[in-house]
Order: structure tokens, then C-alpha cells, then sequence
């Protein structure tokens, strides 16, 4: 039923109406006081989120998807950890201003454990709030705290990629299933030689499947590399 799958992906929606509601059956000032606050929140939204947007936007457009993954890919080792902690401490915003960043860098090809430490970063280690951080509370104890916190970055950043599915997130993000990613990988060879300019077949398959990329560039395949040729 199409209502009734409107209703189940718009969930969030419909429980916080509910929740509306029924403050509104208990106490109608509490349904004041929370439209007064969250017409706050969705004011400074509006004020912040639209350049933020214009922003992923001109990373979409602007920006190979093969520099993102050489800089924050699956392969990009510790020199991408390096550059999800300095991208997340530089940026500014509120956390919720990350998300259409971040969701435009993954869908280049950024690595799951790279996004998490870029939110992660974004969240605690920003270069201004670490300045108005020593500035009341002394730069011993600033540094202390970042110094503590960056490798647990790390380690938020790994574990949330082995207990989250990176294929069930880019499937969401691309609307490309990752068996449509398996089965063009299947037409290559396999020897992850790097000629292609990706680092694995695999990521060749998924440039070619989400990005567009030339279907050509597979020295040892004789034409295009397409599903099914």
C-alpha cells in the first residue's frame, strides 16, 4: 500500500507528531513552548544549511571522485585518517551541517571509517572551539583533552565500520545495489593492478555503476566493461 510505505519511510515525522499531540492531549503550553523552541532550531537551519548544501553541491560537480578516494578511500590508510581529523576540525557548524558533506563525500568514494571520524572530528575537535576551549579552561587542559581524544576518533571510526554495513549505506546513499557493483566487477579481471587509476577492481566497477566513469579504462578487458557483455 503506497500511503502505508509513505507513512513507514516518513516515520521519525509521524512519531513526533504523535508525541505533539499527545503533549497537546496533557498540557497545551508544553506544545507552546516546544513550537516556540524547535521554530528556533528550524530558523538557524534555514540561516545555515542552504550554503552548506551549495557546498556539497559544487563537490559533487567540481571534485574527481578519483582524488576523493586516493585522499579518504578504503585504501587511503593512515593519510586518510590524517585528513578526516584536519577536514572535520576546520570546518565549522553546528553537527548537523556535516551531514550533506559528508553524504557528497561518500557517495566520491570516501571510506565509511573516514565519514565517521570526519562527524566525529567535526563534533569535538574543531579548531574554534578548541580555542574558546584554552581560553577558559587553560591550554594544558585543551591540549590534554585533544590529545586523549584524536586517537579515539580512530577508534570510533573503525568500529562503526565493522558494525555497520558500508554496502547497506552506499545502497542507500546511490540507490546502486552492491550485487550491480559484484556483477560488472565480475567482467574485470581481478588484478587490482591500479592501470585504471582505482586501487582495486572493485572500486573501478563501483566509479563505473554510481559515477559514470569510462567503461575503457581496463587494459585487460577488450572494449567497454558493462553487466552482461
Amino acid at each position: 500500500m503506497p500511503s502505508f510505505d509513505r507513512l513507514r519511510s516518513n516515520k521519525l515525522i509521524v512519531f513526533t507528531a504523535a508525541c505533539y499531540v499527545a503533549a497537546a492531549l496533557y498540557d497545551t503550553s508544553i506544545v507552546g513552548e516546544s513550537a516556540s523552541m524547535c521554530w528556533v532550531f528550524v530558523r538557524e537551519m534555514i540561516e545555515i544549511l542552504p550554503p552548506v548544501i551549495i557546498i556539497a553541491t559544487l563537490i559533487d560537480v567540481w571534485v574527481p571522485h578519483q582524488a576523493i578516494i586516493r585522499l579518504l578511500g578504503s585504501s587511503s590508510g593512515v593519510k586518510g585518517i590524517v585528513a578526516s581529523i584536519a577536514m572535520g576540525s576546520v570546518f565549522a557548524g553546528p553537527i548537523y551541517a556535516a551531514f550533506p558533506l559528508t553524504q557528497s563525500l561518500m557517495r566520491k568514494g570516501a571510506s565509511l571509517t573516514n565519514i565517521v571520524i570526519i562527524l566525529s572530528a567535526w563534533a569535538v575537535t574543531k579548531v574554534p572551539m578548541l580555542v574558546v576551549e584554552s581560553k577558559f579552561l587553560g591550554i594544558d587542559f585543551m591540549l590534554s583533552r585533544y590529545l586523549l581524544t584524536v586517537p579515539m576518533l580512530v577508534i570510533i571510526g573503525l568500529t562503526v565500520s565493522r558494525l555497520v554495513s558500508e554496502r547497506a549505506v552506499r545502497t542507500h546513499l546511490e540507490g546502486i545495489s552492491d550485487e550491480d557493483v559484484i556483477r560488472l566487477a565480475e567482467r574485470l579481471p581481478g588484478h587490482d593492478c591500479g592501470a585504471c587509476g582505482y586501487s582495486s577492481c572493485q572500486e573501478y566497477a563501483r566509479a563505473i555503476s554510481v559515477h559514470g566513469e569510462d567503461p575503457t579504462l581496463c587494459r585487460f578487458v577488450d572494449g567497454s566493461v558493462t553487466v552482461g557483455a
